[in-house]
């Protein structure tokens, strides 16, 4: 929090963006409210950054958890129709998130939900979990969680010789971060993809990852392409280009409004390294810009996540929070 308001106060900006993490975004939200201040593309899907009626200054910047979890139900349903699943969810609002959304989908798609395993952040193992899971048996578990977590559940699951299928959350769609550490374990688990990463061979000859790398290596020489972070980086740059043209052009030009509507009134954002889809959003009934993507499959021999063929369009789907 301090240094969210020096940066506001001192420095003056005309808007921040990409704050990661749902507590981190809470806790600063206010300040941004109470100081106009566009707080844009949050990096965190917590549903409740898509509500313009109460917190009209932030914008979530990814995939919804919500939508995530509407997408799972979807997929499993039409993979093994009455199939079980059981949840491994974090036990806070980023988890609860997919808990909630999860188990209403579920209900709508004819899935039953046979063990919720719960794990605090400060854990420093989540086996009591797993071998709970793993008791229950079921035709597909999720994991509903995100950091060191995400591989432990694969290892976990691996030395458990679980032979169902396995969801991990999007937030853990880095390779190298947390896949390769506990190669082969996560060999055909899946993941709902939003972005190409760079890294990810399966993109090498991508026209978007190849103008990403071309991009960076023009303007920001000596950065590491195949780095996450600067993937990430580069997303959010481009959409925030376009929300400042946008904004540019409005009555009275470039200030903290008029960049705020047009956050909110962002149309045919493209994306190179999305994995497929237009970013859209209006205020008045769609608050969610990411609502397409891909599952993908991890291959560990190659060290890819290879699309299945499946994708998913739920653009202006998602609605407003609380819908």
């Amino acid at each position: 929090m301090p240094a969210a308001t020096e940066l506001i106060q001192s420095d003056k900006v005309l808007a921040d963006a990409f704050q990661i993490g749902t507590p981190n975004v809470a806790a600063t939200q206010g300040l941004h409210e109470q100081t106009c201040t566009p707080q844009l593309w949050a990096g965190s899907g917590f549903p409740a950054w898509g509500d313009p009626a109460n917190h009209a200054w932030t914008t979530g910047g990814i995939l919804a958890y919500n939508t995530e979890a509407k997408i799972w139900a979807q997929w499993i349903a039409k993979q093994k129709p009455g199939a079980t699943v059981g949840l491994l969810i974090y036990n806070n609002d980023f988890g609860k998130s997919y808990q909630t959304a999860f188990t209403k989908a579920a209900a709508e798609n004819g899935l039953k939900i046979v063990s919720t395993q719960l794990h605090e952040g400060t854990a420093t193992n989540i086996d009591n979990e797993v071998t709970a899971l793993l008791s229950a048996n079921p035709d597909v578990i999720i994991g509903g969680t995100t950091g060191a977590f995400c591989p432990k559940l694969m290892a976990g699951l691996a030395q458990g010789g679980y032979q169902g299928k396995t969801l991990i959350s999007s937030t853990c769609a880095a390779v190298a971060s947390f896949w390769k550490p506990v190669d082969p374990a996560g060999n055909g688990m899946y993941i709902v993809g939003q972005a190409k990463d760079p890294s990810d061979p399966t993109y090498a000859s991508d026209a978007g990852v190849q103008q990403y790398k071309a991009d960076l290596a023009k303007y920001a020489p000596g950065l590491d392409p195949n780095n996450g972070n600067f993937a990430t980086g580069y997303s959010v740059g481009l959409l925030l280009v376009k929300n400042l043209q946008d904004a540019a052009k409005l009555p009275g030009g470039l200030n903290r409004v008029n960049v705020m509507n047009a956050a909110w009134n962002t149309q045919n954002f493209m994306n190179p390294l999305a994995l497929g889809g237009t970013g859209n959003m209006n205020g008045n009934n769609d608050a969610y810009i990411v609502e397409y993507a891909s599952m993908l499959k991890y291959d560990a021999s190659k060290h890819a996540q290879v699309p299945t063929g499946d994708t998913f369009n739920l653009e202006g789907k998602t609605g407003l929070y609380g819908d």
